[in-house]
């Protein structure tokens, strides 16, 4: 007998008496959650919970066998999960594909479903896959659009960049002489040509052929000139 024996006595319940000695929620184990919830394995029909032999699908991926679900329409006319109305011809028939160990399995990528594998069918042919085969295939076929893509950018970029070298090449080709209009080159006409016989015979060069206005341009310029180096004498061009 001391005299703190009853020292942690409390007038309360705590927290941990409560909650495990005297009363109040106990959460439960993680076994009789699962025995509470238990999902569906994939290869059981959701009206009869048994192993299917020829399998149905709604659109919303629910699997029936074709036995049970047939009977169960016949009488209430609704989907079985949604209570939805469903009417027979809006099933899908699944076609599985079972390994040499008669396993269910991706025909595609070849491994066996399991409990946690997530599964898709094709709405039209029936035919069922592994998602991750789906997405490989998007992938695929993803990349070499884009692949496509960026050659036809790159083509026509080519094909623009030649036809622009080939326009500028031939504005360079096409291009007229250039005439002077401003000091000495504004006398200069592209159309007269040297004549060295008519130099000798001491005419006019160039005189020959011209009309009234060049001929008198002609004789200003050779005005007041005199000796070879005047402008009048063309023969040492």
């Amino acid at each position: 007998m001391g005299k703190k024996q009853h020292q942690k006595d409390k007038m309360y319940l705590t927290y941990t008496e409560w909650s495990e000695f005297y009363g109040g929620h106990k959460p439960d184990s993680v076994e009789n959650e699962q025995i509470k919830f238990k999902r569906l394995p994939f290869d059981h029909c959701c009206v009869s919970l048994v192993p299917f032999e020829h399998p149905y699908s709604d659109k919303e991926g629910n699997v029936f066998e074709l036995s049970a679900i047939v009977e169960f329409l016949k009488r209430f006319k609704v989907n079985p999960v949604t209570g939805a109305p469903l009417d027979g011809r809006e099933l899908i028939k699944l076609n599985f594909t079972k390994n040499h160990e008669d396993q269910f399995h991706c025909p595609t990528l070849f491994k066996p479903f399991t409990k946690n594998s997530h599964i898709v069918a094709n709405g039209k042919t029936g035919n069922v896959f592994s998602y991750e085969a789906i997405e490989q295939e998007v992938d695929e076929q993803l990349a070499k659009e884009r692949a496509e893509e960026l050659e036809r950018v790159k083509q026509e970029a080519e094909e623009k960049r030649n036809k622009g070298s080939n326009s500028a090449s031939g504005q360079k080709r096409g291009q007229p002489l250039k005439v002077f209009r401003t000091g000495v080159g504004k006398y200069l006409d592209t159309g007269i040509t040297k004549n060295p016989a008519s130099v000798s015979n001491g005419e006019k060069p160039g005189s020959s052929g011209l009309g009234p206005v060049e001929a008198k341009r002609l004789k200003k310029i050779t005005a007041g000139t005199s000796g070879s180096n005047g402008f009048g004498n063309f023969s040492s061009w």
